[in-house]
């Protein structure tokens, strides 16, 4: 009888010991061996799943993006909880899962590799965070217009979330003005 293989869960796996690979050697000295023998599986597999080093690379980031967009969607749910109290269980909870300083490594590796604006793949992934920076600044806009009661508040809100959207169309490098803008914004 044939083995029956949950396809999710195998590139879940190899993601998941991609991420830890690059993390200890980095993205350029990674290679498709040393990820098949930190997810002890055949090339022949990796290859099965993933075209490339950067497709599993990019996949990754797309992984680490994924999975705390989610995360973000859901926090953002809860009324209840104080903003305080959100950001520690988000942090414990990124902590259980990537470790920080790991997490901070392939974000660093991958800001790097952007920097050296290094093809298609790093064009992809620059819109992908763009996009989780737009939902990010729409959680907190969202969030802000609920707690506000008076309806020229509210319009004051509505106006800077128009400027936020009209920054987000500003190259990367003037990411500074735009989160100083959102974190005024977010803490009304």
């Amino acid at each position: 009888m044939p083995k029956i293989v949950n396809q999710e869960e195998v590139r879940e796996k190899i993601i998941l010991g991609a991420f830890n690979t690059f993390i200890e050697k980095g993205y350029y000295k990674t290679n498709i061996e040393d990820i098949s023998k930190k997810c002890q599986m055949t090339r022949t597999t990796i290859y099965y799943y993933f075209k490339s080093k950067d497709d599993i690379f990019e996949n990754t980031v797309y992984y680490i993006i994924d999975t705390m967009e989610n995360d973000l969607k859901q926090i953002s749910l809860e009324f209840s909880t104080s903003v305080k109290d959100k950001i520690k269980f988000l942090n414990e909870k990124w902590e259980n899962q990537f470790n920080s300083a790991n997490l901070i490594l392939i974000l660093t590796e991958l800001w790097l590799a952007i920097r050296r604006d290094e093809g298609e793949m790093f064009v992809r992934i620059k819109e992908r965070i763009k996009q989780m920076s737009h939902l990010i600044n729409s959680l907190a806009l969202e969030k802000a217009k609920y707690k506000i009661e008076d309806t020229k508040e509210k319009l004051k809100i509505d106006n800077s979330f128009i400027i936020l959207s009209m920054l987000q169309q500003i190259p990367t490098q003037s990411n500074l003005v735009r989160d100083n803008l959102l974190s005024i914004i977010a803490a009304i």
